[in-house]
């Protein structure tokens, strides 16, 4: 065996293992994202019923100011 190759398999291993947190960290922050996207989404279906209910509940008891 080489003297010189003697740390090369530490480096590697440690070169592999940032390399392997790094793809996780990346994994993480896009769930976290697409996370994000679905709390959006589901808020712009929620919001105009949300209204509309409100709307309806101030017509059927007329809170609406109407005389």
């Amino acid at each position: 065996m080489n003297p010189a190759d003697s740390g090369a398999t530490p480096r590697l291993l440690a070169s592999l293992r940032q390399l392997a947190l790094t793809a996780l960290g990346i994994a993480h922050t896009r769930l976290a994202l697409a996370g994000v996207e679905l709390e959006e989404e589901l808020q712009h279906l929620v919001d105009p019923l949300l209204c509309r209910i409100v709307n309806g509940l101030g017509r059927a008891f007329d809170f609406n100011g109407a005389a």
